[in-house]
């Protein structure tokens, strides 16, 4: 083959000529539309998105793919490229949607049930005490009036009337046992204000 022909040849593989919207997938041999397959500096990757992804999910199941996902996520590339996707409004939004379904709530719950949710979640723990002294003294002592009886915890949130375990809101994280009693919800709504 003459030149011409060659880099002709490599440009239609890439999909880079004008005019064309499709391109036969090196791996499922599919002729699928364009916007199936990423772009490149020099086109479009050789393989479909679908393909791509099946390939990904398979390799990272193999110890070696474990390994390099683990080191590219502990990279300073990997971890600002997951800040970036993460970031995303619409990544939230799936991820908001994924964790308020019954199957995201299992998936939590296993977690925190499994030997590495237990360990990362007293890691939390022991990093937000040690930032917040002052918020861990107020719940201990809140904690401890209610023990002695000092304060009485009430059975209904006086907002909302629901009944389910109340807790104790700090206007004022000096003043610990000047506190508001409220549920779970109308507590998250409280410091979202």
């Amino acid at each position: 083959r003459c030149d011409e022909c060659e880099v002709l040849t490599t440009q239609q593989v890439r999909g880079m000529l004008p005019g064309m919207t499709t391109k036969t997938c090196t791996r499922c041999a599919e002729v699928k539309d364009l916007a199936f397959f990423q772009k490149t500096k020099g086109g479009h990757q050789s393989w479909c998105r679908g393909c791509k992804t099946a390939y990904q999910r398979e390799r990272r199941k193999t110890p070696a793919g474990r390994e390099e996902a683990r080191r590219y996520l502990s990279s300073d590339k990997g971890r600002a490229n997951s800040a970036r996707q993460n970031a995303r409004p619409e990544v939230k939004a799936m991820k908001a949607q994924f964790q308020a379904s019954p199957a995201g709530r299992d998936s939590q719950r296993r977690y925190r049930q499994s030997d590495s949710g237990r360990e990362a979640s007293s890691a939390h723990s022991r990093s937000w005490i040690q930032r917040n002294p002052e918020k861990r003294a107020a719940q201990q002592s809140v904690y401890y009036a209610v023990k002695k009886g000092v304060l009485l915890r009430p059975t209904h949130c006086p907002v909302c009337g629901v009944e389910e375990k109340i807790q104790a809101h700090h206007a004022d994280y000096a003043k610990p046992l000047e506190v508001e009693w409220l549920c779970q919800r109308c507590h998250t709504k409280r410091h979202a204000v």
